[in-house]
């Protein structure tokens, strides 16, 4: 036997067209005596109450307008209501990610507070725009939003204003905020977006913020920039730098080098952070302090990687594309590597390379053809010019739509390689590496994952001619494969 509920609820998310109401599900309809007699509800939340029209099953008309403005409310909020007698409804509502929105509840708290500790409008001519500064507090962490100072929010107009507001960081990296009002003491806030913007700033309890109006038309643009005095996570990482070893950074003008150059060590935070600093005696003795520009770093094999180069305060560092190239060149903690200016011009260019005596994934890599090769030649494909087994063969149709590359079963049979599911490193002509994955699938055997990277990095296209060549088989077999293999071929092997 169902027992019902003392205190019946029902949820409904926000979809299109709730500014005109919102149905009560038919199946809870039960719990409301004389419904189709029943012409007005009661909203309730925090003690507040709004009274609306009910049509049929439908909430609407009478103050449901302003319980939806007051609230913010948007597409993908979630409402809660809860049933508490006499067609008296008490309302929870969440937020698209299932947190409890509490800016209104926050802006009803009667805190005597002094102006110039909420926030500070500037109009500084000299700044060149008007801007405020504003200290983070725990509910802009807790509630995920921030209230303007209200002097900014009258001088600029943003009173009663609802709109989406794009803001700025340094390195003009943007995202896409919420600009709301409440009618409750006339206040302005930054809602929706608050809370991502703040944890991809690791902004905490107390950092100071500025925020300036680049455009204030129907979208607002506006610049933001810490000005906190407080650690935070860059100054923190700053700090740590500077308090290690200054001999593990060292500036070097060796002049038989060739070019100035300097190298340092990978410290933790560089990966975990995803950026690094330079050796500031480096940075000054070449015009780089204050500095923000796009970076180009160029390996010993030629290939490129645009990166930023940004400051913070009197320290340079490595931003934006620094995680990426950390990922792809396989650093690692203690890594000892070296940087060489090329070009030091509007977009500077430095040449880059692992110095670090142990053995890195690339280095080893790299050492391969140094050691001997222990493989079977293959009995169904053999070229008397190569001691190493190989096969011709062209990229066909399958190897475009499937993100798949079969290898003859003759050659896999001859080299040991049907019965295992391993790494394989895949090199090109220009001795680049890729990480792919060998399998079955069925009858076939071949490259299972990966080669939809390589292929097209490697700007394969169907009918081009290849030459796979197995240079070794060991617990990782690599393989050197020429692309678009031109020469004569000996024989050639179909999938």
């Amino acid at each position: 036997m169902k027992v019902p509920p003392k205190k019946p609820h029902f949820f409904k998310p926000i979809l299109p067209g709730f500014k005109n109401g919102l149905k009560i599900p038919i199946g809870f309809l039960k719990y409301l005596k004389r419904h189709d007699q029943n012409e007005h509800a009661i909203l309730r939340r925090k003690g507040k109450k709004w009274l609306v029209k009910v049509n049929d099953r439908r909430l609407e008309k009478g103050n449901w307008k302003e319980f939806v403005e007051e609230h913010d409310l948007q597409l993908g909020d979630l409402l809660i209501f809860k049933y508490e007698g006499d067609m008296e409804f008490e309302v929870s509502i969440f937020d698209s990610s299932h947190c409890d929105r509490e800016y209104v509840e926050y802006l009803y708290e009667d805190e005597d507070e002094d102006e110039e500790e909420e926030g500070t409008t500037h109009d500084d001519k000299s700044f060149g725009q008007p801007h405020f500064e504003c200290i983070v507090r725990p509910y802009c962490l807790s509630k995920g939003f921030m209230i303007l100072p209200q002097q900014f929010a009258i001088a600029n107009g943003l009173t009663n204003k609802k709109c989406v507001l794009i803001v700025r960081n340094e390195r003009q990296r943007s995202w896409n905020l919420k600009l709301s009002s409440s009618n409750i003491r006339t206040r302005v806030y930054i809602g929706d977006g608050w809370r991502k913007f703040a944890e991809e700033n690791f902004l905490k309890e107390g950092d100071r913020l500025m925020f300036e109006i680049v455009t204030n038309g129907e979208t607002p643009i506006w610049k933001f920039r810490v000005v906190t005095h407080g650690e935070t996570p860059m100054k923190k990482s700053q700090d740590e730098d500077e308090d290690e070893d200054k001999d593990k950074d060292e500036t070097t003008y060796d002049k038989s080098f060739g070019q100035p150059h300097f190298e340092c060590i990978i410290r933790q935070y560089c990966l975990s952070k995803g950026f690094m600093f330079l050796p500031q005696q480096f940075a000054i003795a070449y015009g780089l302090t204050n500095k923000k520009c796009a970076l180009i770093l160029r390996d010993e094999r030629q290939k490129s990687w645009n990166i930023k180069l940004n400051s913070y305060g009197n320290r340079t560092y490595i931003g934006n594309g620094w995680r990426k190239f950390a990922v792809e060149k396989y650093l690692k903690e203690g890594d000892r590597i070296m940087f060489e200016i090329v070009t030091n011009g509007e977009t500077p260019i430095w040449k880059f390379r692992v110095v670090t005596r142990e053995e890195t994934p690339m280095k080893k890599f790299q050492d391969i053809k140094k050691k001997p090769l222990n493989a079977q030649a293959s009995t169904s494909t053999s070229g008397g010019d190569d001691d190493h087994p190989y096969f011709v063969s062209t990229i066909k149709p399958y190897c475009i739509s499937k993100p798949i590359l079969y290898l003859p079963l003759g050659f896999a049979k001859s080299n040991g390689l049907t019965n295992r599911k391993c790494e394989m490193i895949l090199k090109n002509e220009a001795q680049r590496c890729w990480s792919v994955w060998l399998g079955r699938e069925s009858h076939h055997f071949g490259i299972m994952n990966g080669w939809t990277k390589f292929r097209e990095e490697n700007g394969l296209q169907v009918g081009d001619a290849y030459k796979f060549e197995l240079i070794k088989n060991g617990k990782i077999p690599i393989a050197q494969f020429h692309c678009k293999f031109s020469g004569k071929v000996a024989k050639r092997v179909e999938h």
